[in-house]
């Protein structure tokens, strides 16, 4: 897995006389896995211990006036509204509702051991979640911090790290577009320690067609503007010496022919990141049969050489 962002919320919460649960809900449309790295406390009252769990599936929410408190919703990206980390907080048993144990996968009780940071009024608490608890919420699962009664009013910080999860989906599998238009997926944010990535593309001819073959170009982005992949001509024109000449062009790959009606080929497309744009995206298009387009899907591998 690879390490995108760190995010990290903080509650203040109340909890004069009943328990308290802050659920953790990481939605199936995010597609990426939560790592909780780090629980801080900071509170006006001597409590021992919190309890941490991690369940298989979502809360059901309570309604009417037994209604969670939704907190801010932190996207993970500004221009990706589909993946975002949600928080609730309420009662356990009326407000965040797990149906029965066997969605439990994970439960500890973490034993405070305070620090006095020199106010005699509050408990500071820091509390690094080690290998031996590691607690990863994956995509359509929650996790959920529980706190017990009496405890007056405290603040809880919770840090919370993305994973992304390879192969990352790049194109879904689709026909490719008619008279050879070239695919435009949506641009794929390269984490910040990758210096290389892989395109693996697996391309399937059309039914009927004898000379299917795909093509490829990659297409880089600042965020703004796209800017396209060059390749540098190797000859040299010395017609005008002492310069010399040398042409660019854009690079477009022609792949092998699938050979025979419904075959399929696979092959990568490994690039090295292009310092500056921290955004890729794979253009795929027909170039053997245009009239009967075949189908394809990307996935994207990639990490630091």
């Amino acid at each position: 897995m690879t390490s995108l962002y760190e995010t990290n919320f903080t509650l203040e919460l109340d909890i004069p006389t009943d328990e308290e649960r802050v659920e953790i809900r990481n939605p199936s449309a995010s597609t990426k896995h939560l790592h909780i790295t780090r629980v801080g406390i900071t509170s006006q009252s001597e409590f021992a211990v919190f309890r941490l769990t991690r369940y298989n599936e979502l809360a059901t929410h309570g309604t009417g006036g037994d209604a969670p408190t939704a907190q801010t919703v932190y996207k993970w990206l500004s221009d990706d509204a589909a993946t975002s980390m949600e928080i609730y907080s309420g009662e356990p048993g009326v407000q965040l509702i797990w149906p029965n144990s066997s969605a439990i996968d994970y439960l500890h009780d973490f034993q405070l051991d305070p620090s006095d940071a020199g106010d005699d009024d509050k408990l500071q608490f820091n509390q690094y979640l080690s290998e031996d608890h590691t607690v990863v919420i994956l995509p359509n699962t929650s996790a959920s911090l529980q706190f017990p009664a009496g405890q007056g009013t405290f603040i809880v910080k919770i840090l919370a790290r993305e994973l992304l999860v390879q192969p990352v989906a790049h194109i879904a599998s689709a026909a490719l577009p008619g008279s050879g238009a070239y695919t435009t997926a949506s641009y794929f944010n390269i984490p910040e320690e990758w210096t290389d990535l892989t395109f693996l593309v697996t391309y399937t001819a059309a039914g009927g067609s004898t000379n299917a073959r795909p093509k490829t170009r990659v297409s880089w982005s600042d965020g703004t503007n796209s800017f396209i992949q060059p390749i540098v001509e190797t000859s040299l024109d010395v017609s005008a010496a002492p310069v010399a000449r040398r042409n660019q062009y854009e690079l477009e790959q022609r792949w092998p022919s699938a050979v025979t009606a419904s075959a399929t080929i696979r092959f990568a497309v490994p690039i090295e990141r292009m310092p500056g744009l921290g955004k890729v995206r794979l253009d795929v298009a027909e170039l053997g049969d245009m009239a009967n387009p075949g189908t394809v899907a990307v996935t994207i591998m990639g990490g630091r050489s």
